[in-house]
């Protein structure tokens, strides 16, 4: 399955000029225990992510990762299964 930016809708004030990443039906996150940077996380346009699997909490699920910029995203869903944490579905893009 592709992965799919998704664009905030120009009336949401907090999310405008943000982008959001889709898998299937799932809408991934990232987790500031995979990525500890997590406030100054901006998505280039070029963004490009691979698929992987990862163990959380005996629970395998598919990852996202992108090497530029270094980055995990996580589905939505199984966030803060390793502990309290910040996470964002949104995030500020760059062109």
């Amino acid at each position: 399955m592709p992965v799919r930016r998704v664009s905030a809708h120009a009336s949401v004030k907090a999310d405008r000029g943000k982008v959001a990443f889709e898998r299937g039906p799932l809408v991934y996150c990232a987790e500031e225990m995979d990525n500890p940077q997590i406030e100054r996380i901006v998505i280039p346009e070029s963004t490009v992510f691979d698929t992987q699997e990862k163990s959380i909490q005996a629970h395998t699920i598919t990852a996202l990762e992108s090497s530029a910029p270094n980055l995990t995203l996580i589905p939505y869903y199984i966030w803060s299964n390793r502990g309290p944490g910040k996470m964002r579905v949104w995030f500020p893009r760059t062109r």
